[in-house]
């Protein structure tokens, strides 16, 4: 089997909880609240272990709990079967995942479980071995990850594997003339030996009843045997001078000796010299025929076995050997293949494949008891792969004198630059490092620097590295962002301190790295939570407060301390009359009247804290009725919008508008359209979310359609996990709401609720390859000024795809009827 596979780059099997999910949703979706015992099941634990801890979760800690209390039943038989065929799909064993599931489990199941890559013409493949040939689907599956198509032409048959194959290069060579050479060569090994009786036909036969009666002369052996011991042998030696000689097959017609030898066998044999004759020319037309098949598939091998397994290496290669090693070309002008990395290893498995798949029969040079062959290389193998070497070097080396240019440019325009190790400079072939490294100046420049080169098939953390400043200039980027009122920067230091837990959790949220980063990457820059005594104090004051206006009485603390046969007046707040904000020193009241009635009394908050800040003290948002544009364009606050009236309808200061202008304007604010940036509303905190994480990616590497070059990225949801989006709605009135979203190989599907209003829309987020932003409209709906929420949740999964994840990129606010 080719190891094109070993070359490629890595695949991204599924994790056990990734895993489960799949299966649950192929055997039965409603037992989807069933994985996390699933998964202590699968990680060891016995039932009632894995039980106890569940029962635990749901209860929030309480020990005692019936197990009816579950939303499902640990008993119930597919729980058994969901782990059995998680296993097995985890052992890579498909055709136990097909007998346990059943066809359609096995379908997709095989199908998700496979790379990102391959997913497009690897999951057709699947679904047809579960549909004809079950018994193949274990080394079927195991080929399609590569795709090793060499390998499915010899499983599936030419015709069927070749309507597979989407790429013209491979198809062509493995369906074309090196297809029709295997299946000549292996008939010849199907019928072994044994063909040259057939092939004789009624002379075989001849040899011994047309001259049975001369005497003293003993009969001959088989012709077949004859054939095995005196002829097949020199086979070899025959294609290599087939293989050298463009004239075409003369090595057996100029091997007299072997004919000669047969000749004079057959007649000391009880056979006629003109019986004889016949006999080895048959022989010899049989060997040729052999020798011709052998050549054909070894001169078809090389097109073949550079298109399928060197040339897609071609992206590692260029990476792992972006220099010459010294002296180089002078090597391999002689052809050491052996002795010269990286060719050395590509040479041997070279070697070893064609010899696993050709079979060219006869003595091997160092088996060869007549003398030593003259021709090098000295076995049909090693020719083939040499002319397949050279193919690959010329290719590699036109890269280097290109497209390494051009890639480095790339990564410069990221901040990235190459760095030449210092072993290099004494051109020493033992110390010389011809890989690529690059040094990043910031964290996005390391990041797309390390995709880049993953998508070469080689892990970018190995050779992308981070510069020293790239923290500090990181903790400059997120202090901005933050701002300088909670938050401060420690001056030529990665370190970040905040006075506020939600502006801390910005700043740990920045500081995190992709979720495509090394799982042992840690944190990019220091996040302190500093201290703040007034904040503390508002604080207490506003629980104090909360609790007095929503009912409760007394304190807890002097009840239990109070006299022997004296309960205190105390009683918990159970009204909800007040309650604090996002900003915990904001209170809001459904009233306006509510704190006063309790003789207490606030100042005002803010209006306005686009920055998220939060106030120095306790205060009370106000219940500001909705005015409509029109009411605030006559005479309350001033509305700021991106609109410019003409100079002649701009009214004297402290006037008002003409009828004619105030229609334009509210026409203008009608037809105006709210972007709303949703990796702004992560950094700003305006979110909450129940299961997962969530982070702003850059997306300059996909294209240059996402807003601010970035999406809100969640991860690590499962199916059931909410985030809400909380966007600021400018006016009461009819609003219709769209959504952009990204679709990826391992991206989920979607359900969602507009201000808690349930949407028909679904989104599906699988794709082959990253796609985007993909507009989705949720519709129409009558809201109020304020914060609002457009939740998400996540339903599920393609059966292509190999995760849940979601990308946003923006909301999209537009007045009804604007």
């Amino acid at each position: 089997m080719l190891l094109l596979a070993a070359f490629a780059p890595a695949s991204h099997a599924l994790g056990t909880g990734e895993l489960v999910d799949v299966v649950i949703q192929a055997v039965e979706p409603q037992l989807a609240p069933a994985k996390p015992l699933v998964v202590c099941l699968i990680g060891g634990k016995s039932m009632e272990q894995c039980v106890q801890v569940e029962l635990q979760k749901q209860a929030g800690g309480l020990q005692q709990q019936a197990a009816g209390q579950l939303p499902f039943n640990p008993n119930d038989n597919r729980i058994q079967q969901i782990i059995v065929i998680a296993k097995a799909a985890s052992a890579g064993q498909w055709l136990e995942v097909l007998n346990k599931g059943g066809p359609t489990v096995a379908k997709i199941v095989g199908c998700a479980a496979l790379p990102p890559g391959v997913k497009s013409v690897g999951c057709p493949i699947v679904e047809y071995v579960v549909d004809h040939n079950k018994n193949l689907l274990d080394k079927a599956h195991a080929a399609v990850q590569g795709p090793d198509w060499w390998a499915l032409v010899e499983l599936l048959g030419p015709q069927t594997a070749c309507s597979f194959i989407p790429i013209p290069e491979i198809k062509s060579t493995l369906c074309g003339p090196f297809g029709e050479a295997l299946a000549a060569l292996a008939g010849f090994a199907e019928g072994g030996v044994n063909a040259i009786g057939n092939f004789l036909g009624d002379l075989a036969g001849a040899v011994v009843s047309f001259t049975e009666d001369l005497a003293g002369q003993s009969p001959p052996m088989p012709a077949d045997k004859f054939y095995a011991e005196h002829w097949l042998p020199h086979v070899h030696r025959y294609v290599m001078s087939a293989l050298w000689e463009p004239s075409g097959m003369k090595g057996v017609e100029a091997d007299s000796w072997v004919f000669g030898n047969c000749v004079s066998y057959f007649d000391s044999h009880k056979a006629s010299e003109a019986t004889a004759k016949k006999v080895c020319s048959r022989m010899q037309s049989h060997a040729m025929a052999l020798v011709n098949s052998s050549a054909t598939a070894v001169k078809a091998a090389v097109p073949a076995y550079l298109a399928a397994t060197l040339r897609p290496q071609l992206p590692r290669l260029r990476i792992l050997h972006f220099e010459p090693q010294p002296g180089e070309a002078v090597k391999l002008g002689e052809k050491n293949w052996p002795y010269l990395k990286p060719y050395d290893q590509l040479y041997s498995q070279c070697v070893m494949d064609l010899r696993k798949r050709i079979g060219v029969m006869g003595w091997l040079p160092n088996q060869y008891p007549y003398g030593k062959w003259t021709t090098q290389p000295d076995n049909a193998w090693k020719w083939a792969c040499d002319q397949a070497m050279l193919a690959i070097v010329k290719e590699l080396n036109g890269w280097r004198q290109q497209g390494a240019q051009q890639l480095l440019a790339k990564m410069s325009g990221v901040g990235c630059q190459r760095r030449i190790p210092n072993d290099n400079q004494f051109q020493n072939t033992k110390t010389f490092n011809a890989k690529l490294y690059l040094v990043c100046a910031t964290y996005d420049g390391y990041d797309t620097c390390r995709r880049e080169i993953t998508a070469h098939g080689v892990p970018g953390h190995e050779q992308c590295e981070i510069g020293q400043q790239a923290g500090v200039k990181l903790a400059a980027q997120v202090a901005a962002e933050l701002g300088t009122k909670r938050c401060a920067l420690t001056p030529n230091y990665a370190n970040i301190r905040c006075t506020r837990p939600w502006k801390f959790e910005q700043c740990l949220a920045r500081a995190l790295p992709p979720e495509d980063a090394p799982a042992w990457h840690g944190q990019r820059i220091n996040c302190e939570l500093k201290e703040d005594p007034q904040f503390t104090a508002g604080l207490q004051q506003v629980r104090q407060i909360l609790f007095q206006v929503n009912g409760g009485v007394g304190s807890k603390t002097d009840a239990i301390g109070s006299k022997q046969g004296q309960a205190g007046a105390w009683k918990p707040a159970t009204g909800q009359n007040c309650w604090a904000t996002q900003d915990p020193l904001a209170i809001r009241c459904k009233s306006e009247e509510t704190l006063a009635a309790q003789g207490l009394s606030l100042p005002a908050c803010a209006l306005h804290d686009p920055n998220r800040d939060g106030a120095d003290e306790p205060c009370v948002q106000q219940i500001v009725r909705a005015r409509s544009a029109i009411e605030l364009a006559q005479g309350g606050q001033p509305v700021q919008v991106p609109i410019q009236l003409p100079a002649a309808d701009r009214p004297p200061a402290g006037g008002r508008l003409s009828s004619g202008a105030l229609a334009g304007l509210v026409g203008q604010i009608r037809a105006t359209v709210l972007r709303i940036e949703a990796e702004g509303l992560f950094r700003d905190g305006a979110f909450q979310l129940r299961g997962g994480q969530i982070t702003a990616q850059p997306m300059s590497g996909f294209g240059p359609d996402w807003g601010g070059n970035a999406q809100l990225f969640w991860h690590g949801g499962g199916v059931g996990a909410v985030l809400d989006l909380m966007i600021d709605v400018p006016q009461d009135g009819a609003w219709v709401v769209e959504i952009d979203l990204t679709r990826a190989p391992d991206y989920g599907q979607l359900a969602f609720e507009v201000d808690q209003h349930r949407v028909a829309a679904s989104f599906d987020g699988y794709a082959p390859g990253v796609v985007g932003p993909v507009t989705v409209t949720l519709g129409t709906f009558a809201m109020r000024q304020g914060r609002r929420p457009v939740s998400l949740m996540i339903t599920g999964r393609n059966p292509a795809s190999t995760g849940f994840l979601a990308g946003v990129d923006r909301i999209l606010l537009k007045p009804s009827g604007g």
